[in-house]
């Protein structure tokens, strides 16, 4: 038409002056910016995500349960997938799954190579719908399978947020009051810390202690980095994965927290 470009709050206000003026609308897209249009490709070629989510697995999986009883076969609907996802790590294990498919394997066989992004428990039901003739019902089974994970997280996420919070805040006043009281001590009592400290109430005396042997930081670090230390090398190693969940489960509450919510998932 004679116009390049409509602008429009909002796109269905858009279809609606378009559908008055007699037109009838094939593709509706959005221009963007000069500067927003080169950050877009720039951030299409730097990523440094190599995870996929929950939210991900759940799409992947729903867009097989909805093409293949359409007659998709499953070589367009993994290439559909390569280019639906926004995940660029997720795309590129896509297309290696997709060229084996296309070399002849199944596409179990083909999801097996890539452990770190297909479970056991996916690779054997998708490996049970090909066998059954059900891969579109079995793909929708792990979708809700996904989404059922993905909302229990963020539940588990909502309800820690605000005992996060406390527990940092908490240790944030401690770090300050150990850093800070013999300052404090000085500034307002104008004598040296040494010679006053003992009139003070245990805690004080106790984050002058910490201050004066900053050796004893190491003991919380420790106890925070190891859990973390093993949950990396857990990937690697089955034995420093079953020590972490025992040390997990034996957490005051939280153990059992954990235990539950396994249970649920």
């Amino acid at each position: 038409g004679p116009n390049k470009h409509e602008e429009s709050p909002d796109r269905d206000i858009l279809l609606d002056i378009l559908k008055q003026r007699g037109l009838k609308t094939i593709l509706v897209e959005e221009i963007k910016p000069a500067w927003r249009d080169k950050l877009d490709k720039y951030s299409q070629k730097i990523s440094f995500k190599k995870w996929v989510s929950l939210e991900e697995m759940e799409m992947f999986c729903t867009m097989f349960h909805i093409l293949l009883p359409a007659g998709i076969t499953v070589n367009d609907a993994l290439n559909f997938s390569i280019q639906e996802t926004d995940n660029k790590w997720f795309g590129e294990q896509l297309k290696t799954v997709h060229k084996d498919v296309i070399e002849g394997k199944s596409l179990s066989a083909a999801m097996s190579r890539h452990p770190k992004l297909f479970s056991n428990l996916v690779i054997a039901t998708v490996e049970a719908g090909e066998h059954a003739g059900t891969l579109d019902r079995c793909m929708g089974r792990l979708a809700d399978m996904f989404k059922s994970a993905a909302k229990l997280r963020r539940d588990v996420i909502t309800a820690l947020t605000y005992p996060g919070f406390v527990f940092l805040f908490f240790n944030l006043l401690i770090t300050i009051m150990v850093l800070a009281t013999p300052q404090i001590i000085t500034t307002f009592v104008g004598a040296k810390v040494e010679k006053v400290i003992h009139f003070f109430p245990a805690v004080i005396r106790f984050c002058y202690w910490i201050n004066k042997h900053p050796l004893v930081w190491l003991v919380p670090i420790s106890v925070v980095l190891t859990p973390v230390l093993l949950f990396f090398v857990g990937k690697k190693y089955k034995a420093s994965r079953l020590l972490l969940a025992r040390m997990v489960h034996k957490i005051p509450m939280v153990g059992r927290i954990i235990h539950y919510f396994a249970l649920v998932r």
